[in-house]
């Protein structure tokens, strides 16, 4: 997982992308020096990912032998404090966990020869070479002495050892280090979590209730029963953050053990005989921790919601509901009036554009007799100040001015002030009978004009401002409160009233019958988003990532000479996008042009667990500790090695800000991880192009399904779809061939099941050898997009469209016959181009 130096091989740099540091390898990160951490340093990241070749089929369709291998590992570590077991027993269970179906892996899955048993295929034999092969002595280096355990564990994941050979025959029991009746004791546990495994929803309950019964047997007396937490619809990285909260509230109030993490909610473990109350104190209690935590992201970044504006800067109202205190927010206040920059540019524009207020102002006679000699002595000598310190001076006037205007109007009148600018007037002790001139200049250059009246210096008027915060707003230094505001506060408690559910059985459904009564009756005004009867408010671009516009033209909005089509929020949704703002880097690709943002919503086969979460974690952590904050996929040499070995390790490339972000946030990496992905390419083709193949080969790095989308909350719920591994959503027709091949008109959307993705894989793979035979540095665009928008009709048009490169090529040869080299070029590129026009572009 060290970084090595960057690649040099041709078409590498074929988009032209932005890359900053060298290659590395993606991984699993365990921080913690313990057994599960040995098994993902040693084996996790090592030979056993050769196990993401092997693609199941039946009850576990879809997903790789190594991610199966994973969740039964992790499902192991999250239910220790439960079942306390010795470290000794949890290597021989890790080992056991890898071989138990020994008989998926070639080449143990060949039934030639006459009729073969699994016990034939999983034999201690069979099982010593595979460990040997995985090298299983760097995490147990005494796992030879304890083979028997091992294959005897493997065998009781099916539950009927005991009634077996090995079972009968009490002779043998002595070869067991661990004891013939502990292993048959841990091997309940090694049927539970594999029978869990095939529990694909929250709602099933059949394989949970076989293996509780097993858990049960184990723990002998301590009897556990399931517990489910459920959300009724899927918002993204805010149902991530109210999962975390219900998690946190259960684990401390009923001690329960979050087990299965799902996308619409988490399946625990609690003790039988303790009650669970789940009433009004129970969800108010879950509500405020909620709100206290969304709160609390938002204070931590809280320079995010105070921005530059052509009128001066503006504090968002979300830095005040975050709670930080008016010190905090007019530290970064100042800190961006420093940063401020006066070009000769700006000093040239500024001194007419007042001048030009002032004499209309003139003009119009607003000016009394004091103000007006003022004004006119103020256009003979100076009008702007060239002294910069003055400059920053009248820089935070204005955005003491804003502050006051937006979040203190009530305090203003009732210390009878109409306004923030006559507050400031008083706070700087400037004469009242200048105050019509200041009024006179543009509110865009108000504090520049008055800043040369102005005696104190940044530190003076800043130390001024907070004083003065405190007489208008006395608990102004503890916020308005420790939680959202009071309408957000109870609109999320709504909210979440009707959509979480807390109970032992099957959650229902949430009715939208007032959300479509809303939608049709509050034309205008309703959310934008979800149309619920929380009250909406014009949405600030503050509060939304820079890639999301708050207006837009619509028939659902009013327009016209007197309205701008500006859109509403409720406060729900507006949380729901604050911290969508705070979790990654956004570009303001709302116009399109070279970059476009997608998203990558990753659902489980059958569920996420805890550990499994914290280790895609733990490598963010990993890769954002050596300052990175986005990478590339290296396409070009992963599906370069693919074709010949298709377990080979996944590399990135450093970038500074497009490609994959990494997350800020862990709540990005919860019971539906989101990451985002910003692709760069000559057009949207290229961009679909350069998502698609990143979720392709992420999808097979985290072994779960993938939805690519353009939204960041998941439009489609992949649970629904149980043969769907990818689905591409909005992909332009001229990707369609590469997405589905000749059968491209039978698909439904933009679904690929195993074997769909195993040929999307493949197609990717030959494109790419063929991109490489033809690499020429002056070619311009993806070759790899080129080709397949040649192939989307008729994939014959492949060769018309190799042909024409291949002349290209011929000019630029160099040291040898061109014709010669022309014929080595096309004797390679023949087998790729067989492949991919005989059909759906399988090996």
């Amino acid at each position: 997982m060290a970084n090595q130096g960057p690649s040099t091989d041709p078409g590498e740099d074929s988009r032209g992308e932005e890359r900053t540091g060298g290659d590395f390898q993606l991984g699993l990160t365990w921080e913690t020096p313990d057994v599960t951490g040995d098994f993902v340093r040693e084996l996790a990241n090592g030979r056993l990912r050769t196990y993401k070749a092997i693609v199941q089929t039946g009850s576990k369709s879809g997903q790789s032998y190594y991610a199966h291998v994973l969740d039964l590992v992790f499902l192991f570590e999250r239910l220790q404090p439960l079942i306390d077991l010795p470290d000794v027993e949890r290597r021989c269970i890790y080992c056991a966990c890898m071989m138990h179906d020994l008989n998926k892996v070639p080449p143990y899955n060949q039934w030639s020869g006459g009729r073969r048993t699994y016990a034939d295929m999983v034999s201690e034999t069979n099982v010593a070479t595979e460990l040997e092969r995985l090298e299983a002595d760097r995490f147990f280096r005494d796992w030879p002495a304890h083979l028997a355990d091992i294959v005897a564990l493997a065998h009781l994941h099916q539950g009927n050892l005991a009634i077996t050979a090995t079972g009968l025959d009490r002779t043998t029991h002595h070869r067991f280090r661990l004891g013939w009746e502990r292993s048959r004791r841990l091997g309940w546990l090694l049927y539970a979590v594999d029978t869990l495994v095939t529990s694909h929803t929250l709602e099933e309950a059949r394989s949970k209730a076989q293996a509780l019964e097993k858990i049960n047997l184990f723990l002998d007396g301590r009897r556990q029963r399931w517990l489910t937490h459920r959300l009724t619809e899927n918002r993204g990285l805010l149902s991530n953050v109210i999962h975390n909260g219900v998690v946190q509230y259960l684990r401390e109030a009923v001690g329960a053990l979050d087990l299965l993490y799902y996308p619409d909610g988490v399946a625990y473990l609690v003790l039988a005989d303790r009650p669970v109350v789940w009433g009004a104190a129970e969800q108010e209690v879950v509500t405020q921790r909620i709100g206290r935590h969304l709160a609390d992201l938002q204070k931590h970044d809280v320079a995010k919601f105070i921005k530059s504006a052509p009128w001066g800067i503006a504090v968002d109202g979300a830095a005040l509901e975050s709670g930080a205190p008016p010190r905090d927010i007019f530290d970064v206040v100042v800190a961006r009036v420093w940063s401020k920059k006066y070009d000769d540019a700006w000093r040239r524009e500024r001194p007419a554009d007042i001048a030009a207020d002032l004499r209309a102002a003139i003009r119009a006679g607003k000016l009394d007799k004091g103000s007006l000699a003022y004004v006119e002595a103020r256009l003979g000598s100076e009008v702007l100040t060239s002294d910069v310190d003055k400059l920053r001076l009248g820089e935070l006037a204005m955005a003491y001015r804003n502050f006051l205007n937006a979040h203190l109007t009530p305090a203003l009148k009732q210390a009878k002030m109409p306004n923030g600018e006559t507050r400031v007037y008083t706070l700087l002790g400037l004469p009242e009978e200048h105050w019509s001139a200041y009024a006179a200049v543009n509110s865009y250059r108000w504090g520049y004009f008055l800043a040369s009246d102005c005696s104190m210096s940044l530190e003076d008027l800043q130390a001024a401002i907070l004083d003065d915060l405190s007489r208008l707003q006395p608990d102004g230094d503890k916020g308005p409160g420790d939680g959202a505001s009071a309408a957000g506060g109870q609109a999320l408690a709504e909210y979440l009233l009707t959509a979480l559910k807390v109970q032992a059985g099957q959650a229902s459904a949430q009715s939208y019958r007032a959300h479509l009564r809303r939608y049709v009756q509050a034309e205008h005004r309703q959310c934008c988003l979800c149309s619920s009867a929380a009250p909406a408010e014009p949405w600030m671009a503050a509060n939304a990532p820079p890639n999301v516009g708050v207006q837009v033209f619509s028939n659902r909005l009013e327009g016209g000479d007197d309205h701008e089509p500006k859109r509403h929020i409720c406060p729900v949704c507006r949380a729901q996008y604050i911290v969508e703002r705070l979790a990654w880097k956004s570009h303001r690709d709302k116009q399109g042009g070279d970059q476009t943002t997608f998203y990558l919503h990753l659902f489980p086969f059958s569920f996420f667990t805890q550990p499994l979460l914290t280790s895609w974690y733990g490598e963010v952590r990993r890769l954002r500790g050596q300052e990175l904050s986005s990478f590339f996929v290296r396409a070009d040499a992963y599906f370069r090695d693919w074709v010949a070995n298709d377990s080979v390790p996944i590399q990135g490339i450093a970038s500074g800000t497009m490609g994959v972000g990494l997350p800020e946030l862990p709540e990005a990496l919860g019971n539906t991880p989101v990451l985002p992905l910003h692709a760069r390419g000559q057009g949207y083709g290229e961009q679909c192009l350069q998502a698609l193949e990143t979720a392709a080969v992420l999808a097979r790095f985290f072994g779960c399904r993938v939805l690519l989308s353009r939204l960041p909350v998941p439009i489609v719920d992949l649970s629904t779809l149980p043969e769907a591994v990818l689905f591409a959503e909005g992909m332009p027709r001229n990707l369609g061939w590469l997405l589905f091949g000749a059968v491209r008109e039978a698909q439904a959307g933009g679904a690929l099941d195993a074997e769909g993705m195993r040929d999307l894989l493949v197609r990717l793979g030959h494109l790419h050898a063929i991109k490489r035979q033809l690499w020429l540095p002056t070619y311009k665009g993806d070759m790899v997009h080129d080709l397949a928008t040649a192939a989307v009709d008729d994939p014959l048009g492949l060769y018309a469209a190799v042909d024409r490169i291949l002349e290209r090529k011929l000019p630029a040869r160099t040291g040898g016959p061109a014709e010669w080299q022309a014929i080595a070029d096309t004797r390679a590129l023949a087998p790729h181009l067989r492949a991919l026009v005989g059909g759906a572009g399988t090996r």
